[in-house]
């Protein structure tokens, strides 16, 4: 009877981190929103571009991989990114 109690319960918890993931994945993307609103306005503006920007972002990555990792990290893939329009201009 103790491991159906269990079986349940473990059940519970799995539904709880779904929805804990769900709530992550949301908020995430909000910020990716906000972040990429500013970052177009910027370069709208010509206060900066984005060059400068993924220039920022592989020194940032230098700087912040250590000199010996223990674990493979992929490297960014800033050519990727998603350029607005009117950035793409500036």
């Amino acid at each position: 009877m103790t491991t159906s109690n269990n079986r349940v319960h473990s059940h519970l918890d799995e539904i709880e981190w779904i929805g804990k993931i769900a709530d992550l994945k949301e908020e995430h993307y909000r910020q990716t929103l906000v972040l990429s609103a500013l970052i177009e306005l910027l370069a709208d503006k010509g206060i900066l571009s984005v060059a400068e920007l993924a220039a920022k972002a592989q020194g940032l990555e230098v700087i912040d991989t250590p000199a010996e990792p223990t674990i493979a990290r992929a490297q960014p893939d800033l050519d990727s990114l998603e350029i607005p329009p009117a950035a793409a201009e500036a």
